[in-house]
This record gives structure tokens, sequence and C-alpha cells, in this order.
């Protein structure tokens, strides 16, 4: 049944944000945890990827903006980084818990102009690692699909321009990898991992999965950011407008994927669905 009610809801037309899609996975990616006796109360990114109840550090907790009742925590690692993350350049912020809350809450609150986005993150985001950001004007986020309910957002140490929407999109963008992730998990997308195809994200080849996951997270913040309210603020409209042209082209070059031999049948309908949403 679940396999069923996933198949439909990633070959069926309509929006990719879904408010019952979160709901569904979310219950596979427990059951997986609940046999190495982590659940909902004791989840933590370390416990995890430990695979047993280890401890954790909580910076900060946060209530999400809609969906069940579990904050979110603000979650530091006890040691040193993971070796699996600082190989890939990921670096923890060391901010104080206001900036942290700060900066989330504004992402939060703007989840709230699109429901299905709001319930996404409430129900697949249970920990969130801040990370260090290099540049003012750059934004980083990261997910990992074998720890199914954090995410890590990049905050700067100060204030930045738009930065509630620009953490809302890193909150949705990095719950939308997860819930693919999960969604593959009872219904595979991909059959084969040669082939290559261009990423206009990472800006080099890349296997048929990984193009396909940009696509799906892409098209979701899309949605997201076409919900936003009209704002009497220029500099905002010119912001939205500006990363609505730049997704429309990304998607747009990513679409080829639906071409791929080695998607399955649910991953071709999906692809070819995602290539034909325009905003």
């Amino acid at each position: 049944m679940i396999a069923d009610n996933v198949r439909r809801a990633l070959e069926t037309e309509g929006p990719v944000l879904d408010s019952d899609m979160p709901a569904i996975l979310s219950a596979v990616g427990w059951r997986r945890l609940m046999a190495v006796g982590i659940d909902q109360a004791g989840y933590s990114t370390a416990r995890a990827l430990a695979g047993d109840p280890a401890p954790r550090r909580i910076v900060t907790t946060l209530v999400p903006i809609q969906g069940p009742g579990e904050p979110i925590l603000v979650e530091a690692f006890a040691g040193s980084i993971p070796q699996r993350y600082a190989e890939l350049g990921i670096r923890e912020a060391r901010l104080p818990p206001d900036r942290l809350r700060d900066a989330l809450a504004a992402g939060l609150a703007e989840l709230a102009a699109s429901p299905a986005a709001a319930a996404t993150v409430a129900a697949l985001v249970r920990s969130l690692h801040p990370l260090m950001t290099a540049d003012p004007a750059y934004d980083v986020s990261y997910s990992d699909p074998e720890v199914p309910f954090s995410v890590f957002v990049g905050i700067h140490d100060a204030p930045v321009k738009h930065e509630g929407l620009r953490v809302a999109e890193a909150l949705v963008h990095e719950a939308m990898h997860l819930q693919l992730s999960l969604a593959e998990d009872v219904v595979p997308l991909v059959a084969g991992e040669e082939e290559r195809w261009s990423s206009p994200w990472q800006r080099r080849p890349r296997p048929a999965q990984g193009v396909l996951h940009g696509l799906y997270v892409f098209r979701a913040v899309e949605e997201l950011l076409c919900a936003v309210p009209a704002s009497a603020d220029p500099s905002r409209t010119e912001y939205l407008r500006r990363r609505l042209e730049a997704i429309d082209a990304e998607t747009a070059e990513a679409a080829a994927v639906a071409a791929s031999g080695e998607l399955t049948p649910t991953g071709r309908a999906l692809a070819r669905r995602l290539a034909s949403r325009a905003h």
C-alpha cells in the first residue's frame, strides 16, 4: 500500500510539494530507526550515525510553523565533526543561540507562504546543524540520506539580505532531498549508475540519480518562491525574480535526464513530469 501511494504521488502530475507525502515517508524513516532503538524523542544526527543512543549536544530548539508538535533541534556534534563530513569541507558554525534562533525562525516564518512546504520541513527535519559560510553572498546546505531527519544549513555570522527567504529555500531544498531518498527506499527510481548527465548545479557530469534529485528539489523550491506573496520592497521582488529565472534555466538544462535509460518506469515518469513544469 505504501509503495502504491508513493509511486502514484511521484508519477501523477501536480505540485511537487505535497502535504501528504512527508507524513507517509517519515513513517518509513522512523520504522528504520526504531529497529536500532532510536525514536522521535531521542533522535539526533550523532545517534543516527552511530546506530544507537549515543550522546548528543543540543544548542537550541525551534518550533515548526506547521505540522507535528516535535520541535526542530539545533544540534552540534559533541566532539569533532565526523570524517565523512569533514572530507566534504563541511564546517559547523559555532554561533550564539540567539543568532541561530533569529536566522532559522526567519526561514520558518517564510515557509508559512506554502503550507505544503511548511508541512514537509516539519515532518522531515528533526535535527539541524548550522554550517559556516565563507561569503555573505553565498549560501550552503547539505543532507545525508543515511541520516533521514537531519539537515545542514549555512548561517552567516551576521544577518544578510533576504535571510528568511534564503534559509527557507535551504530548508525546503534539503528536506526534499531527504523525502526523495526515503521514497527511493520504497520505490526504486534508478537502476544503474554508468551514465553521466549535465548538472547545472555542480557544473560536472553526474549520475542520473543525482541530476534527478536536483530537478526534484529545485522544482519544490520554485513552488515555494512562487507562493511568496507580493511585496512593496523592490529588492525583495527583484531577488525572487532572479532566483526564479535562475531555477528555470537550471531545471531546463537538467531536464535532459528524462531521456536516461537507467531510470526505472517510475523514475522516468517523475523526470518527465518535472521536466514539463514551469513557474
